[in-house]
């Protein structure tokens, strides 16, 4: 078994590809979990990613869908297998998880899972398909979801190795049990967040100082913080984060856009996306968060991606 996981920048495309191409010459099957960038998708055999790209559907989440059709997703006849995602986030990881026990036969998870098992994986999907209810504001500081946090953090965790964070989730699927240090870790950030912001280096701003006309429906959060679409949440059930020196997995620094909504109905997205990709290629995303392209700097101006937001309001 081999897990992958992708460089999403554009630089990385060609060597990307290649890592498929050598594993595909040592007999892997590739199944792509949310590889949402189109050249790496259409490489892999089979790419679940219910949510992403054109026509996607917000409410499906990918361990959702695989915990509905198990091994039924991956080619029959599959003998050696390469898991591949770009996104180091508990519904990938998570629903690798679920497909690498289907797997290792008899095991199925349709059929063995437990109450409790069923539960987090319905708390993932739940997370990950933003079907939350109706956004209601929290205080500052305050987390939205505190129950995943532990084992987020774990899957985020760029340090530890693929296989390793699989593992892991695996375990919190069927027994519950956090991985050592992430509740911890979580909490120490919650604290970071309220020092952040009163210390003017996270700046969070829901009163339209930036001229449009959405008072109480957007908030803009400036922050290096990884919590900062949380942070945003607490004030507006739509957000605009921008982060000044965003890096995943140790890669370097860039100027990050990332806007999201706490579900479906709030703003249309697809309609931002769009309009921000005419200005600036590589935007991409879901119906409920989209970025600026990845890897490399955004160079649109605060004011101008807020506004397109504020336009397309619902």
């Amino acid at each position: 078994m081999e897990f992958v996981l992708f460089d999403p920048r554009p630089a990385s495309l060609a060597s990307e590809q290649a890592k498929i191409l050598a594993l595909r010459e040592q007999g892997c099957t590739i199944i792509g979990v949310e590889v949402t960038v189109p050249a790496l998708a259409g490489l892999c055999d089979v790419n679940i990613d219910p949510q992403h790209g054109t026509g996607g559907d917000p409410s499906m989440s990918a361990i959702a869908l695989i915990a509905r059709h198990g091994i039924d997703l991956i080619p029959k006849g599959a003998q050696k297998v390469a898991f591949a995602t770009v996104r180091p986030d508990l519904d990938a990881f998570g629903g690798i998880a679920l497909l690498w026990w289907e797997l290792q036969a008899p095991y199925s998870v349709q059929q063995h899972s437990s109450t409790a098992m069923r539960s987090r994986i319905e708390a993932i999907h739940l997370s990950d398909a933003f079907s939350r209810g109706e956004w209601q504001p929290r205080e500052l500081g305050t987390g939205e979801n505190s129950f995943l946090a532990a084992i987020a953090r774990c899957v985020s965790d760029f340090k530890v190795p693929m296989r390793d964070r699989i593992e892991a989730v695996q375990r919190w699927l069927e027994t519950g049990e956090e991985p050592a240090g992430y509740r911890a870790a979580y909490e120490r950030e919650s604290e970071e967040i309220l020092k952040a912001i009163a210390s003017g280096e996270t700046s969070v701003e829901a009163s339209g100082d930036y001229g449009y006309p959405a008072q109480g429906r957007v908030c803009v959060v400036q922050s290096r913080l990884r919590a900062a679409t949380s942070v945003g949440y607490t004030q507006a059930p739509t957000v605009v984060a921008l982060n000044p020196a965003f890096s995943m997995g140790g890669a370097p620094p860039t100027r990050k856009f990332t806007i999201c909504q706490y579900r479906p109905g709030y703003v249309d997205l697809p309609a931002v996306r769009d309009e921000l990709a005419s200005l600036e290629a590589g935007w991409g995303g879901s119906p409920t968060i989209i970025g600026s392209p990845q890897g490399v700097d955004s160079n649109l101006p605060l004011e101008t991606v807020v506004a397109i937001v504020a336009k397309h309001l619902l």
